[in-house]
């Protein structure tokens, strides 16, 4: 059996996307808190971290009424012209909200975000995924002190689902009725809890992208030596 350039370089692309998807990482940010049991903080814990393709940045939202939307550099506290994402606003009652929303990473460009509750964004209520020398929170967070927050419409460019649930379970593209999508007491989560801890380690789930990748490598040398011997 011969196989075409063509079908070799589909075979290709299809390993690329698997790789990435058995070595993605979930990044957790916290919304509004700094790790302390005190009172909430209009902050996101880490506000600045690194992200390659593939992983999923995954909101974690504590006491208090917050948001998560994308940003521009360049229009702090106000949604990115092209893409993004908005998680709506999540009105949490509970210690922490038993859902939490993900997105996918899909560039490595700086991604800035920022709380729509007005006035957050302008206290500092701001994060950045990939910063770079001459895009920094610093310069992003100063610049939002003299603006005005807006929202967009609504949910988009995520996914709301229960804390702790695998990839691809069952979700909302809008908040359960633990959130909102406006400021709203009536949409306060349940006082319930749900653990956001992975079922897995972190260590589990790098030795399993281990193996996956491992097996792939063979499958794939085996077929181009069968295209070489065709």
């Amino acid at each position: 059996m011969s196989f075409s350039t063509f079908s070799l370089s589909k075979l290709a692309l299809v390993a690329a996307a698997f790789v990435s998807q058995v070595t993605a990482t979930t990044v957790r940010i916290d919304v509004s808190t700094d790790g302390d049991a005190g009172p909430t903080r209009l902050v996101f814990t880490p506000n600045t971290t690194t992200a390659a393709v593939g992983d999923v940045l995954e909101y974690h939202y504590h006491g208090a009424t917050h948001s998560v939307a994308m940003s521009d550099f360049d229009s702090p506290c106000n949604p990115a012209k092209t893409g993004g994402f908005f998680s709506g606003v999540f009105s949490t009652v509970a210690e922490e909200n038993p859902n939490v929303f993900r997105v996918t990473v899909n560039s490595t460009d700086p991604i800035f975000y920022y709380c729509t509750v007005a006035g957050h964004c302008q206290a500092g209520m701001a994060g950045v995924v990939n910063p770079t020398s001459d895009q920094t929170l610093v310069a992003y967070k100063a610049n939002a002190k003299s603006t005005t927050s807006s929202a967009p419409a609504g949910v988009f460019g995520g996914e709301v689902v229960a804390a702790g649930a695998d990839s691809g379970s069952s979700s909302s593209s809008t908040p359960s009725s633990s959130t909102t999508s406006a400021p709203s007491a009536s949409g306060a989560g349940s006082a319930t809890t749900t653990s956001s801890a992975p079922s897995a380690t972190e260590t589990e789930k790098k030795n399993g992208a281990a193996t996956l990748t491992a097996s792939l490598v063979t499958i794939l040398g085996a077929i181009g030596a069968a295209v070489l011997m065709a």
